[in-house]
């Protein structure tokens, strides 16, 4: 059985347990930007990719796990500035994540943020053979990009070596 990064499995504990509702998959991230909505920020979903389709349980986490905090940078920092979620991608393909909140934020804050912000989004998504980039919009807000494997095989996963 394959080990789960610690990581990773330790962000886990604010994700609510299998079995339970919200558990942090593809199909869970309609509700979690649902969620944004009703705390009062601007926020709309797009993309290709068919978030019902299945995937493997560390890849649809981390993307869950990327979507819900990059929407708490918002919530904490830019909650007035209108966002855009969009996820683009097919299984066995590849997942496309973007966010961008439109807005002019103060990005360098944001950008320079350590420990759950963002290099903890980098760290989640490269653990699970993923990338991530981060960078301000010609307009002063922010765009948050990562991109994972569509897998359906859970040991398909080959976290990135740390050399």
């Amino acid at each position: 059985m394959q080990r789960i990064p610690r990581q990773l499995a330790g962000a886990e504990r604010h994700v609510p347990r299998p079995g339970s509702a919200g558990e942090g998959t593809l199909a869970d991230i309609p509700t979690l930007v649902a969620s944004s909505r009703v705390a009062g920020v601007t926020v709309t979903l797009d993309g290709s990719a068919d978030l019902a389709r299945p995937t493997a349980e560390l890849i649809g986490r981390a993307t869950f796990r990327f979507v819900q905090e990059a929407l708490a940078h918002v919530h904490e920092h830019a909650p007035d500035a209108a966002t855009s979620v969009r996820i683009d991608g097919a299984p066995r393909g590849g997942l496309d994540i973007e966010i961008v909140t439109l807005a002019p934020v103060g990005a360098a804050v944001l950008l320079t943020r350590s420990g759950p912000g963002l290099a903890g989004l980098r760290e989640r998504l490269e653990l699970v053979g993923g990338s991530f980039a981060a960078s301000e919009t010609t307009e002063g807000g922010l765009r948050l990009r990562g991109s994972l494997p569509w897998l359906v095989d859970e040991f398909a996963v080959r976290p990135v070596s740390r050399t």
